[in-house]
């Protein structure tokens, strides 16, 4: 599997799928091909709901804390683009800094990770933006929203990636 933005080889997990089809539908109506979609949801009866949603996708029953371990299994390897809707400032500090630690590990140079979240607050710090090497900007805040919502996207700096090796 080929690292960086998502190409025709690359496959977009989406951890914390729920019954969230809005977003699915919405990287299938960029042009993400349906075999590359996978979804990630911990909840069984949310795994079968998707499945019977999106049959062409990957669906994995797992915790996004095991991302790496996830998409292994599945035969999927590192992502160009990860989408997430989990609520990162919600989680323990350390819950959340596994499930980050796990979303670095899944992305390569020129990759990137697309947060939807309900807070005017980044869900990822600045710390954590220097630690993982990314640059984050939000693209999209809609105050009509109720809560508010958000999307961030945060892009893995090519530049850290070559420091590291």
């Amino acid at each position: 599997m080929r690292c960086g933005r998502a190409g025709r080889r690359s496959r977009a997990p989406w951890p914390g799928a729920s019954t969230r089809a809005g977003r699915a539908r919405e990287l299938l109506a960029r042009g993400l091909a349906r075999q590359r979609l996978v979804a990630i949801e911990k909840d069984p009866a949310l795994c079968r709901l998707l499945r019977l949603r999106f049959p062409e996708a990957t669906v994995l029953r797992g915790d996004v804390a095991e991302l790496v371990a996830l998409l292994a299994a599945a035969g999927a390897g590192r992502a160009g683009t990860l989408v997430s809707g989990l609520p990162l400032l919600g989680m323990p500090r350390q819950g959340r800094r596994r499930v980050l630690e796990q979303i670095a590990a899944c992305l390569g140079p020129g990759g990137a990770f697309v947060q939807f979240t309900y807070s005017p607050l980044p869900p990822v710090s600045r710390a954590a933006c220097a630690a993982f090497g990314w640059s984050g900007r939000r693209v999209a805040w809609v105050p009509w929203n109720l809560p508010p919502a958000a999307v961030w996207v945060y892009t893995v700096n090519e530049a850290s990636l070559t420091t590291e090796a």
